[in-house]
């Protein structure tokens, strides 16, 4: 027969007083404390993480691997998180609950986790409706315009030059004058190392860079934008952007990023060397002849394949 839910309520408040469970979020805190070297921004993700697995199972003795396997379930299908998401969050579980152990909180030999996280294979399968689509050139140029038919110069403005360049949004954010020359201009603080790299001015850029300079009057080319808590620049436009092409009926599969998919679609198209716009957009070449030992392309050749992109404006 079944307990009822009074029995398991007493029998988890024996547990808990004789310390043989404690309040799952209890050494939260310290766990985080031991994360050195660690960017804020993921020590806040795995918080929220471990917050989140804490609100499922309030008290350690609530955790089983059979319960795992049930809350990675819900956070798929009922809360329709991504796999990747759900790998993340099960993986900062998984830390907080081996520093558990190290402090024989919990029992070494138990581990909830194992196998319960979707595979890549299944993130490919279970994401592919919502996988980021490159915009279309003409749904591009209809976004660029409905920022500016809504008065939202500074977004039309940053779609524009992301149509050209294929900047990524925090690369345009936070771009400086000092790094903008008559044709070109610098990315010095890409994701990667490919990242930091010169781009060529399209012609069709070039009025609103020079607009834009003369307006910068915080020393970036997009001016008085807010950073957030981690120094990101792109946040809150970014959502502005959200807001702005979900009124226009595109889905999740297009975000701003799709422009950067627009820019290289254009330019595969086009038949540009994919070696030259891995050099423009900024992404690690895979060959051991270019990505290892080649300095990279002329900027006449950059020049050359960024002007191939068109747009119907």
């Amino acid at each position: 027969m079944s307990r009822l839910p009074n029995e398991e309520a007493e029998k988890r408040f024996v547990a808990f007083v004789t310390g043989k469970t404690i309040r799952t979020n209890e050494k939260l805190d310290a766990w985080i404390s031991t994360l050195t070297g660690q960017k804020q921004k993921t020590l806040d993700m795995k918080r929220s993480d471990v917050a989140r697995f804490a609100k499922r199972f309030p008290y350690s003795s609530d955790v089983t691997r059979k319960g795992s396997r049930l809350w990675v379930d819900q956070l798929q299908q009922s809360e329709g998180l991504s796999a990747a998401t759900v790998r993340r969050i099960i993986s900062a579980c998984k830390g907080y609950w081996e520093y558990l152990q190290t402090l024989q909180i919990v029992a070494d030999e138990i581990d909830p986790f194992a196998g319960v996280s979707p595979t890549k294979k299944q993130a490919t399968r279970n994401s592919a409706h919502t996988r980021r689509a490159p915009f279309t050139a003409a749904q591009a140029v209809r976004t660029w315009r409905a920022a500016y038919d809504k008065g939202d110069t500074q977004l039309g403005d940053l779609i524009w030059c992301a149509m050209w360049t294929g900047c990524r949004i925090e690369e345009l954010c936070s771009l400086k004058l000092g790094d903008i020359s008559d044709d070109r201009f610098q990315i010095r603080d890409g994701k990667t190392n490919a990242g930091w790299r010169e781009i060529p001015i399209h012609p069709q850029l070039s009025d609103a860079f020079k607009r834009l300079s003369s307006q910068g009057g915080d020393n970036f080319l997009l001016s008085d934008l807010p950073s957030n808590k981690y120094g990101n620049r792109s946040d809150a436009i970014g959502k502005r952007f959200g807001r702005l092409k979900t009124s226009l009926g595109f889905g999740p599969q297009l975000v701003f990023h799709s422009i950067r998919k627009t820019v290289v679609t254009q330019l595969e198209q086009a038949g540009a060397p994919e070696n030259v716009v891995a050099d423009i957009v900024g992404h690690e070449k895979k060959t051991m002849t270019y990505g290892l030992y080649s300095g990279g392309s002329s900027f006449e050749n950059k020049r050359t394949t960024i002007l191939k992109l068109s747009y119907p404006v």
